[in-house]
């Protein structure tokens, strides 16, 4: 055809006009083809054996030829994806079953073909999976901050309770005392509120950066949107941070001095009452939980669908009801153990250690809160660690199992120019097949290589199983390049590779596939053996060993059993195709080296890059969701533990001072004074650093394994094993007893600058 052409379009309906002679205005060619985010399917396929017209031609020269005009109609809507706002998801899910409604209803035959319907939903989901399990890990900061807000909240509450209760008696109203409050409140809310959305999403992008646990790499940053924003978890922050602001205060107004002192002496009570009945409710709900947890067995968070009714939610929650209740019990049992340092003081003939023995058994409830928080901090971040430990190890180990090697591939032949005879230049073909191994490990990066055939094969007749992957190695070299996990097998890999050394007929098969098969080491398999699409060999072997994983081998898709490749070889008396597996250097670009085979005249058909697939797993949103959450929340937690250690440390000291001022009036030298607080605060320290590190590795061990960060819900291979990341826990409380030392040299340092005549003549009360 050219422009210009003219032909007669013959309709297959006979009418009284049966004919329309056209003329090609024109010969159209899709610009990018591949562009599938803009074609609903390939150019050339939608358009194939199809004319292009104008509407109103086709109206004034097809409808009068066609008796039923018209087949049918398409109409096509793009949407504008730029407006579009994940939280508005379930209004555009909505609306689009709305118009696909009324398009069955008004139109004849008509449906919708295509529409975003199925991503919005698969979205919505993804979303609800994501928020409910973030959720979950979040929990534990949630309780620290809170409980940050409140006991701030209280602190400060206390120290202007006298003040309220000499303003109540006489005569301020607690109305007024509310209005200063209210106003207070508001002015920090004005401050807060901004700063606090600034800084969220701040954190929002930050998490963007995360490879893993506290590992952050430079990547594209994630779009942070102000649409994003949830106003309703703004309002209930604001709520939450009013209340903890006022509720305090607002008990205190309606104190004068005298019920003020007596209401002093009775909250004690009233608060252990309510501690241990919320530890008890606490230690319950968590044995319930773990019970649960332990029944299913393990939990795959990723793959979790939140529209399954059947699931319990509480079992997201499990770790994090251990991690804020079993804190609770340690900050507990801190005062309990402190009390018996009151008699062991009395032994001591150092006033400092005296003197701070005492201090501690006596007051020890005062630091409660520290205790939990510091505790709380630490356990979660080596529960973290340990999680994230896991989960990375086993993301490579599956990867691993996949490809088998670090870059895996088919050697192909191809036609590449070469110098002929005479300089003259020509094609020669090279056979790849007979490319030495040497030729491969000498490229750059590549450390080892090895030829592994795999081929298809059938168990002989009236065998309860037909198909069967055989993968022919050579023994000497796959050692060397395979991953092969202690666990694969019951046997080392380098026994296994012994016992196919002994016999050349040996075979190693899946544990399972022997035990239907009725089979032990020394006993036959026949094997018929595909080794092109003409022929069939049959092959009699000799069972040598057996093992339970083996790298590519999918129980669901095939079990695998693997031989000597020169045996097979010698056996049909040629070269057999086969696939090169490598072991890369650490540093090694597997697009480089695939690059760089095709040089030697080789190509690299159906590559396997593990390089590439652990590179595309660590950026999937999900994980990275997971490791910023877990990295913020720890970060996040150990500034308010610190913050509360250093408030309430400081509140401590000042309320203190006219004590100290007491003990340097009696004698006491400052540097005693200063040991003697050195004494209550190292001892602090090293109990909340200590149970913290102990905690955070019995949550491991207890939680870890039903937690697997997959998007699996089904279990894949290989299985899934904890670990318990100890570097980053030893570095984690070194770093925190590092920090805490510093923050007592400052209080050590404002002791040391305190004036005694200046705290004797103001009067501070404790």
């Amino acid at each position: 055809m050219q422009v210009g052409d003219t032909f007669r379009l013959i309709s297959p309906v006979p009418t009284d006009k049966t004919e329309v002679v056209i003329r090609v205005a024109g010969i159209w060619e899709a610009l990018a083809p591949e562009d599938r985010a803009y074609w609903p399917d390939f150019p050339e396929r939608i358009f194939e054996n199809k004319l292009l017209v104008t509407e109103e031609q086709y109206r004034a020269h097809i409808l009068p030829v066609r008796t039923e005009q018209t087949a049918y109609s398409v109409y096509y809507y793009v949407l504008d994806d730029e407006k579009m706002r994940l939280s508005q998801a379930e209004h555009y899910i909505e609306a689009l079953r709305f118009v696909e409604r009324e398009v069955s209803g008004r139109l004849p035959a008509g449906r919708m073909d295509f529409s975003p319907l199925p991503e919005l939903e698969r979205g919505l989901q993804r979303k609800a999976t994501l928020s409910a399990v973030l959720f979950g890990f979040a929990l534990p900061l949630v309780a620290v901050l809170l409980y940050f807000m409140g006991s701030v909240s209280a602190m400060l509450a206390r120290y202007q309770q006298r003040e309220m209760a000499m303003l109540s008696s006489r005569g301020t109203g607690r109305l007024q005392i509310l209005t200063v409050l209210l106003v207070e409140t508001g002015l920090i809310l004005l401050v807060a509120c901004p700063l606090g959305i600034l800084a969220g999403l701040g954190l929002a992008r930050l998490m963007g950066y995360t490879q893993s646990f506290l590992a952050f790499v430079p990547r594209t940053p994630v779009d942070v949107q102000w649409a994003s924003i949830d106003w309703r978890l703004v309002a209930l922050g604001m709520v939450v941070s009013s209340l903890a602001r006022l509720m305090p205060s607002w008990a205190a107004t309606g104190l004068s001095v005298v019920t003020f002192e007596q209401w002093n002496a009775r909250r004690e009570a009233v608060f252990r009452g309510m501690r241990f009945l919320l530890i008890g409710i606490l230690v319950l709900v968590t044995l319930y939980a773990y019970r649960q947890l332990s029944n299913i067995g393990s939990l795959s968070l990723i793959g979790w669908q939140a529209s399954d009714t059947s699931f319990d939610p509480l079992l997201l929650l499990a770790p994090s009801l251990f991690l804020l209740t079993v804190p609770l019990l340690a900050a507990e049992l801190f005062v309990l153990f402190m009390r018996p340092l009151t008699w062991i003081a009395r032994g001591i003939s150092s006033v400092s250690g005296f003197l701070g023995f005492m201090n501690l058994g006596r007051e020890g409830g005062q630091y409660r809160t520290p205790i939990y928080m510091l505790v709380l901090c630490l356990s979660l971040g080596v529960f973290f660690a340990s999680i994230a430990k896991s989960a990375d190890t086993w993301l490579l180990d599956r990867r691993r199992y996949e490809v088998g090697a670090d870059l895996a591939f088919e050697p192909r032949d191809v036609q590449v120019v070469g110098m002929g005879i005479g300089g003259e230049s020509g094609f020669s073909e090279i056979q790849a097949l007979r490319l030495p191994l040497g030729d491969y490990e000498q490229l750059d990066g590549v450390r080892d290589a090895t030829r592994v055939g795999e081929y298809q094969a059938s168990v002989a007749a009236g065998q309860p199983m037909s198909r069967v992957r055989l993968l022919a190695i050579d023994r000497t070299d796959f050692p060397s390049v395979t991953y092969f996990r202690s666990d694969y097998a019951a046997q080392a890999l380098g026994d296994l590779m012994n016992r196919l050394a002994m016999r050349p007929e040996g075979i190693l098969l899946p544990t399972r596939m022997a035990e239907r098969l009725q089979l032990a080491e020394g006993d036959k398999i026949a094997l018929s053996i595909i080794l092109d699409a003409n022929e069939t060999y049959p092959f009699t072997f000799i069972v040598v060993g057996t093992f339970d994983y083996f790298p590519t081998m999918f129980e669901d898709k095939a079990f695998v059993a693997v031989t000597n490749l020169d045996y097979l070889e010698s056996q049909t008396g040629g070269l057999l195709p086969y696939g090169i597996w490598m072991r890369l250097d650490e540093e090694a670009d597997g697009e480089q080296v695939l690059g760089d085979i095709k040089l030697l005249g080789v190509t690299p058909a159906l590559p396997k890059d593990l390089g590439a697939r652990l590179e595309r797993d660590q950026s999937r949103l999900e994980r990275v969701g997971m490791y910023g959450m877990l990295s913020i929340c720890f970060l996040t937690g150990a500034v308010l533990a610190g913050l509360g250690l250093l408030v309430y440390n400081f509140a401590s000291l000042m309320s203190r001072g006219l004590r100290f001022a007491i003990w340097r009036a009696m004698g006491i030298r400052r540097s005693e004074v200063m040991a003697a607080v050195s004494v209550e605060y190292l001892t602090t320290l090293l109990y909340g650093v200590g149970v913290g590190t102990v905690l955070g590795v019995v949550a491991s061990r207890l939680y870890v394994p039903f937690f697997r960060l997959t998007e699996e819900t089904t279990v894949p291979v290989p299985p899934f094993m904890p670990f318990i990341d100890w570097q980053r826990a030893a570095w984690m409380a070194i770093a925190i007893v590092a920090a805490f030392v510093v923050v007592e040299l400052v209080m050590l340092r404002q002791i040391a600058r305190t004036r005694v005549f200046e705290v004797l003549r103001m009067g501070v009360r404790e």
